[in-house]
């Protein structure tokens, strides 16, 4: 049966019924019309969703913007680096940086890790500046990859919850020219170092000749 406006089924008033109830969307016993369904709104109080950001004072003032559905999780900055002890570019492949999980961060990235399994999407907030991008590609990678469907960037630049609700209606992919251009930066080789390098460029640094 439906209403005389049309827009309401029986089945949905029993789903709403059962919601008010806390069953969401379960008619009391099985079997029923309206066992087992589910209103709209009801998945979406059941997704889970984690937002990572660099700040844990961010992260404790975003959480209340967001609601019980969204987990916050703070980087504390890099969570990985160049090494040290050695050289951080392997030569041979093209100066490709080679990086590692910076010391006391382990326990870190492990929670993110651990609360992005859970998450049916992960939204990477870091700074929306080139250290920011470098934050969130890298831990993009350990969570997923870089080019997962369940990972996203969003931007904000100001702490205020329009601003932040916005961003995570408009999700991003991760920018890699800004990435690259924080790699160049940090291996010491400038902004127009393009550090995928072309056969030519390989070939002129192998043999001390410069191409044009």
């Amino acid at each position: 049966m439906r209403r005389d406006s049309g827009r309401f089924s029986c089945a949905d008033e029993v789903s709403r019924a059962a919601h008010l109830r806390g069953f969401r969307g379960r008619s009391p016993g099985a079997g029923g019309a309206g066992a087992n369904l589910e209103t709209t709104k009801d998945r979406e109080d059941m997704a889970n969703y984690l937002v990572v950001v660099e700040s844990p004072a961010k992260a404790k003032t975003i959480k209340k913007y967001l609601g019980n559905s969204y987990t916050v999780k703070a980087s504390v900055g890099h969570v990985k680096d160049l090494p040290k002890s050695k050289i951080g570019v392997d030569v041979e492949k093209g100066f490709t940086p080679v990086y590692e999980v910076i010391r006391g961060k382990s326990q870190v990235l492990k929670e993110i890790k651990q609360a992005a399994k859970k998450a049916d999407k992960v939204f990477l907030a870091t700074d929306p500046d080139r250290e920011g991008e470098a934050i969130a590609h890298h831990i993009a990678e350990e969570i997923g990859g870089v080019d997962s469907d369940k990972v996203v960037r969003v931007l904000f630049n100001e702490i205020t919850k329009k601003a932040i609700q916005e961003a995570i209606k408009h999700p991003l992919r991760i920018d890699e020219k800004k990435f690259d251009s924080q790699q160049a930066r940090r291996i010491g080789l400038g902004d127009t170092v393009v550090l995928d390098l072309d056969l030519d460029a390989q070939m002129a640094l192998d043999t001390g000749y410069r191409t044009e």
